[in-house]
């Protein structure tokens, strides 16, 4: 397994759409059909993520834009938040050498409460495909309401749902 400490992060660009919403950014991935939402202090490194720039510079630069100290942690946390989140073109791990490296919780105990905003956020979901989300459920197939059922042509009975597709009496 190769050593994934000492890569620089680079953000993944390929089948990747990104729009800023108010403070976050959204990102679908349509290569997996995953959307994932970062928060401002995520989207702020992941934009940062230029495959040139370590986690503490990209920490100083974010001090200097913000007008306010970055810890480095919370850029590795975000990083690696990132990485989990496939948002970069190679795996980081946060390095052992790295204090307070285990988890959210333990990196805002650290920094005080009032760093709660370079805290990192990234959340994914998985997104149905279009086959999925145009798809309906056939005759004796299990469903949840009449609309997940196929309609049969309109000289047969209607469908519907009785915790399977059953046509009606």
């Amino acid at each position: 397994m190769p050593k994934t400490e000492n890569k620089l992060p680079r953000a993944r660009v390929e089948n990747i759409v990104s729009r800023r919403v108010q403070d976050e950014v959204i990102i679908y991935d349509k290569a997996r059909n995953v959307g994932t939402c970062l928060n401002a202090f995520a989207a702020e490194v992941w934009g940062r993520c230029d495959g040139q720039s370590s986690p503490a510079a990209i920490a100083q630069a974010l001090s200097q834009s913000r007008q306010e100290p970055v810890d480095e942690r919370a850029v590795w946390l975000a990083v690696n938040r990132l990485s989990r989140a496939k948002l970069l073109e190679e795996p980081i791990k946060i390095p052992p050498s790295v204090p307070g490296r285990a988890n959210r919780r333990e990196l805002l105990r650290q920094l005080g409460l009032g760093a709660a905003a370079a805290v990192p956020v990234v959340l994914s979901v998985n997104a149905p495909t279009a086959a999925q989300t145009a798809s309906c459920v056939p005759l004796n197939g299990p469903c949840n309401t009449t609309a997940d059922c196929c309609p049969l042509p309109p000289t047969d009975r209607p469908v519907v749902c009785a915790g399977t597709c059953v046509q009606s009496d």
